[in-house]
């Protein structure tokens, strides 16, 4: 199975299984299914209803975002990623940890993670900028997640 049909193979599985899964389960979700299309460590940001920070999704916690990072919009990649809606990668070389705004019509709830093979070419950048968008509009998720993400500005 090449590529392609590897990223296929795994969108569609990824789509078929989010209509049931809700929003605490995602991140597993969403990093099982990037996994099998070659993208390791994917993991998903959401951004406080103030804009002011990203917050990783884990899916533990009664916010389901206990013991996950968390970003600055302002002064950080992730951030610049958010505001600019464009993926960039972190550090030199080729592949490597690339991040890649969710976005979702005009709406940008967050940024999504995610690290690319050495062989890393335009096309798989495109894929995982389509990914980020893609699962977050098949996932159907609540418009404010378990808690007030706002008061999460740590």
């Amino acid at each position: 199975m090449d590529a392609s049909e590897r990223i296929l193979k795994a969108l569609t599985g990824l789509l078929d299984e989010s209509h049931l899964t809700d929003f605490g389960q995602l991140p597993d979700l969403v990093a099982r299914h990037a996994q099998a299309a070659g993208m390791a460590g994917a993991r998903f940001f959401l951004a406080d209803l103030r804009r002011q920070v990203l917050i990783e999704v884990t899916g533990r916690g009664l916010d389901a975002a206990q013991g996950g990072e968390v970003f600055s919009v302002e002064g950080t990649l992730p951030g610049r990623v958010y505001t600019d809606s464009r993926p960039q990668r972190a550090g030199g070389g080729d592949g490597g940890r690339w991040w890649a705004p969710v976005l979702d019509g005009t709406e940008r709830p967050g940024v999504l993670r995610a690290d690319l093979p050495a062989d890393v070419g335009p096309e798989r950048l495109e894929t995982l900028h389509r990914w980020s968008a893609c699962w977050w509009s098949a996932s159907d998720p609540p418009a404010t997640p378990p808690l007030v993400w706002s008061a999460r500005t740590r």
